[in-house]
């Protein structure tokens, strides 16, 4: 029944009419370009197409292994858990919950699922959405809460297993109220490090662009500060990171507001760092003109701020470079062959 759903959603989803809807009403609340939202839809088109006719069997598959013994075997069955909690973010309102649900339902679990407040209209539409192409209404419980409210839920209701995709904080409170029944995919600080080689400059420029800036800024998987060899600031990189920044504006989403920082906080955390000798600002470092955006969001120019290797080292800098800004914001810091700490280092 569940392969017949994913077919019709999957057509459906293919649709221009039906896949405009989903990324407009994505644009609308979680700000990102049509074209990122779009490729949420592809990827949600995609994942339901991927999952049609019998591959939600297939995908129940058990397994034997023989023993050492005539006659003797292991057999390994999956089973569902039954009740189970899904809790999703508000930076991809569409594809984070339907991949995490239909999963769910793929393995004949009965879930309920929580997106966050902000952004939860984009799945009540995909529900209904599925509802229509034949998914049991009964089969999922969608709640609309604040995160007090559905902890209250989870500690009362005690589901078998909950999957979690947020914040560090919210996912260390969880992992112990629920006494480790929990799948965790939280927030993250992450690297990039750039090597000695320098080439296809005008490639990597556009990917440390995309990976640091792209839904401004607003993804776990954001680029959070790049190590570049001396070698790479002898190149254009930074100029042209510089130049496909200043590209980026409010009219077509391509930079828009932050959710979770307002541009206060941002600005002040940039300040914090420009006080750690050698730093500078790269680019950016201004709140965004001309706007509407409410003061309890963030609204600023995509950032990059410049720090030393050997400050960021230092005990008493460590922690504050190492903050996670979840926006338009990194930091770039340069390193030698003999200045690169552990696991950097190039020969």
């Amino acid at each position: 029944m569940l392969g017949d759903v994913s077919v019709k959603a999957a057509h459906m989803l293919s649709l221009p009419k039906v896949s405009n809807f989903f990324c407009k009403l994505i644009q609308r609340v979680a700000p990102k370009s049509y074209q990122q939202a779009h490729g949420e839809v592809y990827v949600t088109q995609k994942f339901l197409e991927n999952f049609a006719g019998d591959q939600v069997r297939f995908l129940a598959r058990s397994f034997a292994v023989p023993g050492n013994h005539l006659g003797q075997q292991s057999h390994g069955f999956r089973w569902p858990y039954g009740p189970t909690a899904i809790i999703t973010p508000f930076n991809f309102p569409l594809e984070i919950p339907v991949l995490q649900l239909m999963g769910a339902l793929y393995m004949g679990n009965k879930p309920v699922l929580k997106v966050d407040s902000k952004v939860c209209i984009v799945m009540e539409q995909m529900l209904r959405l599925l509802h229509e192409c034949g998914l049991p209404v009964e089969d999922v419980d969608f709640i609309n809460a604040d995160g007090k409210t559905m902890n209250k839920l989870l500690l009362e209701a005690n589901p078998r297993m909950t999957l979690f995709t947020g914040s560090s904080r919210v996912a260390d409170k969880l992992a112990f109220d629920l006494k480790g029944r929990i799948k965790l995919e939280d927030a993250g600080f992450d690297w990039k490090i750039l090597g000695p080689d320098v080439q296809e400059v005008d490639y990597v420029a556009w990917v440390c662009d995309q990976d640091a800036y792209a839904c401004s800024g607003q993804k776990c998987s954001a680029q959070s500060i790049v190590f570049m060899h001396e070698n790479w600031s002898k190149s254009s990189l930074l100029s042209q990171m510089n130049e496909l920044a200043a590209r980026r504006k409010l009219d077509d989403l391509t930079v828009g507001p932050v959710l979770t920082f307002t541009t206060e906080a941002m600005l002040e955390h940039m300040h914090k760092l420009l006080q750690i000798p050698g730093s500078k600002v790269l680019f950016g470092g201004e709140a965004l003109k001309d706007h509407s955006i409410p003061s309890i969001y963030g609204a600023i120019k995509p950032t990059a701020v410049f720090v030393p290797i050997e400050e960021i080292l230092k005990d008493n800098n460590y922690e504050l470079v190492t903050r996670e800004i979840f926006g338009p914001f990194q930091v770039v810091t340069e390193y030698k062959g003999s200045s690169a700490p552990n696991g950097i280092g190039c020969p």
